[in-house]
C-alpha cells in the first residue's frame, strides 16, 4: 500500500480487559497495511499471546510514574523506528504526551475507552494541563466525547465504535447465563449475582458463568463471599484469567452486563457475535447498541430486582430470547465490523500526517 504509516500503539498492560483487548485487536488489524508497533508500559498479560507476528512488540517494564529509565527506553524506540503517530490507549496518554514534549513532531491520538465523567477521574488535573498537546481524541460514545471536548483543550475528535472478532468453537448451547467482566467496582458483577440469586430456585437447570479477572481484592472478596453465603457455589461458576471467552459465550443463551458506567463495552459486541440475548444496565454507551425490546433488554443501573426480571423474561420466553439475539447479531455485523473500523482509523491518521 502507498504511504505506509509508522504507528505506535501504547497501552499500560495486557491484562484481561476491554481496552487491552482492543489495543491488541487494532494493532493486529492495521499491521497488514502499515508499520505497526505495540508497546506495553507497566505489565504484560494474557493478551500478549494474541499479538500478530506482523506487529513489532516491546515491553518497557515501567515500575513507577517517575521511572525515567522507561521514558528513555520509549524515547529511543520512537527515534530508532521513526514513529510518527502514537495511538495511546486510556491512561498511557500521559507517557505519550511526555514523548511529544521531547519530540514535538509526534502526533498523539488519545483513545479514551472509559465511560466515566472526565472531571471525576484520577489524574484529571494533570490531564487538563497536558491535554492541549493531544492531536486527536477517539471516544466510545457521543456523550463522553462531547463532555471531554468541552472540558479539555483538545481540538478535534470523533466517536469510533469498537469492533469485535470471535471464532465460533464447537460447543453446545446450554441453559447458562454469562457475565464477561473483570471484577472491578465499576463493572458491578455482584449485581448480576444478586439478580440471579433472586430467580435461580425457580429455574434450577440454569447456571451462571462469571468470566473475568479478579483484579480488585475487595470486590473479589465481596463476590466470592456472597456466592458462598447464599449457597450459589453449585450454580454460579467463576472463571478468572480467561484469554478466549468464545467457549463461554457460544455455550450460553443469555449475556448480562451489570456495570455502573461504561463506554461501549467490547463484551456487548461479543455477546452479539455469539447470538446471545442480552440484559444490560442502561449506562454510558450501552443504549447505543442495546435498544430496549429490539436488540436486548435495558434496566436501571444498580437495580437487582429489575435485572432479575429481565433475566426471567429471557429465560421463560424463548421466542423473545431468539429474536433479540438475532437482532443484536445483525446489528453488530452491520455496524461494528473490522473493515469499517480500519477505514475510519486510517482516515484519522492521514488527516494528521497530511
Amino acid at each position: 500500500m502507498k504511504n505506509r504509516l509508522k504507528i505506535l500503539y501504547l497501552i499500560d498492560s495486557l491484562a484481561t480487559g476491554g481496552a487491552e483487548r482492543m489495543a491488541v485487536r487494532i494493532a493486529n488489524l492495521m499491521a497488514d497495511a502499515h508499520d505497526i508497533h505495540l508497546i506495553t508500559t507497566r505489565a504484560e498479560g494474557p493478551f500478549k499471546r494474541d499479538i500478530s507476528p506482523r506487529v513489532h512488540y516491546a515491553f518497557l517494564e515501567k515500575r513507577s510514574a517517575a521511572d525515567w529509565r522507561a521514558y528513555r527506553k520509549l524515547f529511543r524506540y520512537i527515534r530508532t523506528n521513526k514513529i510518527r503517530i502514537i495511538h495511546a490507549h486510556s491512561t498511557s496518554v500521559f507517557m505519550a504526551l511526555m514523548m511529544k514534549w521531547r519530540m514535538p513532531w509526534l502526533k498523539v491520538v488519545w483513545h479514551d475507552h472509559s465511560g466515566a465523567a472526565i472531571g471525576k477521574r484520577s489524574g484529571y488535573g494533570l490531564l487538563r494541563f497536558m491535554a492541549a498537546r493531544i492531536d486527536f481524541l477517539i471516544g466510545v460514545n457521543e456523550n463522553q466525547l462531547s463532555e471531554t471536548l468541552q472540558t479539555l483543550p483538545i481540538r478535534q475528535g470523533v466517536v469510533l465504535n469498537n469492533f469485535a472478532r470471535l471464532i465460533a468453537p464447537q460447543v453446545a448451547r446450554k441453559d447458562r447465563i454469562v457475565v464477561v467482566a473483570n471484577w472491578r467496582p465499576e463493572k458491578n458483577v455482584l449485581l448480576a449475582v444478586k439478580a440471579f440469586e433472586k430467580i435461580h430456585r425457580r429455574f434450577p437447570d440454569w447456571k451462571m458463568d462469571l468470566v473475568g479477572q479478579a483484579s480488585d481484592e475487595a470486590t473479589s472478596r465481596e463476590i466470592t463471599t456472597y456466592i458462598r453465603e447464599h449457597d450459589l457455589t453449585r450454580t454460579v461458576e467463576t472463571h478468572s484469567g480467561v484469554n478466549d471467552v468464545a467457549p463461554y459465550l457460544f455455550g450460553a443463551r443469555i449475556g448480562v452486563l451489570s456495570s455502573i458506567w461504561e463506554g461501549l463495552p467490547v463484551a456487548l459486541l461479543e455477546y452479539g457475535l455469539a447470538r446471545l440475548a442480552v440484559a444490560a444496565t442502561d449506562v454510558g454507551g450501552v443504549g447505543q447498541l442495546i435498544r430496549a425490546g429490539e436488540t436486548g433488554l435495558l434496566v436501571p443501573s444498580n437495580n437487582a430486582g429489575a435485572l432479575a426480571e429481565a433475566m426471567e423474561r429471557l429465560i421463560t420466553d424463548a421466542s423473545l430470547r431468539n429474536r433479540l439475539a438475532e437482532n443484536l447479531h445483525n446489528e453488530v455485523e452491520r455496524n461494528y465490523s473490522a473493515r469499517a473500523y480500519k477505514s475510519r482509523l486510517e482516515d484519522i491518521y492521514r488527516s494528521l500526517t497530511g
